[in-house]
């Protein structure tokens, strides 16, 4: 996207659910140990703030 672009909201839910599920996909099939949902959810948002490198 360009610099000062404007998007609707529901773009932008769609932009941040795709991105998500990238998160998600890469703790889920990098981790192999169980966990619980907030150690899950902890990763994710780590991975989403950071990258999966």
């Amino acid at each position: 996207m360009q610099p000062g672009a404007v998007i609707s909201e529901a773009k932008a839910e769609a932009l941040l659910k795709l991105d998500l599920r990238e998160a998600e996909s890469a703790v889920s099939c990098l981790v192999k140990v169980p966990l619980t949902d907030n150690q899950f959810a902890a990763l994710v948002s780590s991975v989403f703030n950071v990258g999966e490198g």
